[in-house]
């Protein structure tokens, strides 16, 4: 017997006025993640975290989400408190939140992975967009659930 595990996501539908012009659907946007502990690296020579923090690293994101490179680089050497000894030490892999971690589109994600920055990763969401031209007229129609995590 074979046994296969997958997600199966449903699309949303789309929301269409009574002309039957779409005026929200979904997308598909990522999340930015970056793995800076070196314990998620088994073999040195195909690293799988952040190895070059300030140069190369924090430089190239800056040129693809809306955050600094001196916030970049501080955001992937953060250090946080251990809960059981109270230390400092270095998390498993960090966020970039609303500042240009989160939403970001295909064609951002696809420059990104292209510069083959050990340690970045994404992650999928499907989000609900309006189109342009019913953003001023029905914004205040629409009802929108944001994810909390």
């Amino acid at each position: 017997m074979y046994e296969k595990e997958a997600v199966l996501t449903a699309e949303r539908g789309k929301i269409l006025d009574r002309g039957g012009s779409v005026i929200a659907e979904d997308t598909l946007s990522y999340r930015l993640i970056a793995v800076v502990s070196p314990i998620a690296t088994t073999n040195p020579e195909k690293p799988r975290h952040v190895v070059d923090p300030d140069k190369k690293t924090a430089e190239i994101l800056a040129k693809y989400i809306e955050m600094d490179e001196a916030n970049i680089y501080k955001n992937l050497t953060k250090k946080i408190t251990d809960s059981n000894t109270g230390e400092l030490k270095q998390p498993y892999q960090v966020e970039f939140g609303t500042a240009g971690g989160t939403s970001i589109s295909h064609e951002i994600k696809t420059a990104i992975e292209a510069e083959s920055l050990p340690g970045i990763l994404f992650t999928s969401d499907s989000k609900k967009i309006l189109s342009e031209r019913t953003i001023c007229f029905t914004f205040n129609r629409i009802c929108f659930k944001r994810k909390t995590r």
